[in-house]
């Protein structure tokens, strides 16, 4: 009875390593695996600015550009609108999200701080969110 209980504990341990060693063994590859997806990502991530257009009292910058980071595809694309305060500096990146490249986003200011943006599908609006500041809103017209 000893003898097989002997013989049971060698196999119990010689499992264990085994498990313990695939385990290590996974978890290596997919470290190294994720490493070179993420080197890869980083080699393909573009940003590319679109245009800017100056509010009428030249208080406010709006930017457009478009970009292919963290989208997992260097294919795929999200174009951004984004808001500087030129007074204060205040940056408001990524009020409004699309999916897609849109060379025809356009963008016009009111003389009231009204920022009206248009030229994309309704069905590839991601986010959008209005900035903090008083003396500016955004609205969003689709094709």
């Amino acid at each position: 009875m000893a003898a097989r209980i002997k013989v049971v504990a060698s196999y119990g341990v010689r499992l264990g390593s085994m498990v313990v060693g695939c385990l290590l063994a996974g978890y290596l590859f997919f470290y190294l695996v994720g490493f070179a997806e993420t080197r890869a990502a980083d080699e393909f991530c573009q940003v590319l600015p679109l245009q800017r257009a100056e509010s009428p009292q030249q208080l406010w910058l709006a930017e457009v550009s478009f970009s292919n980071c963290n989208t997992g595809h260097s294919h795929q694309w999200y174009s951004y609108l984004g808001l500087v305060d030129k007074i204060s500096g205040d940056r408001y990146p990524a009020l409004m999200v699309v999916k897609g490249r849109h060379e025809q986003l356009a963008l016009a200011w009111q003389a009231d701080g009204l920022l009206q943006v248009g030229g994309f599908p309704a069905e590839a609006l991601v986010h959008f969110e209005q900035p903090t500041a008083d003396d500016i809103t955004l609205s969003f017209s689709s094709q």
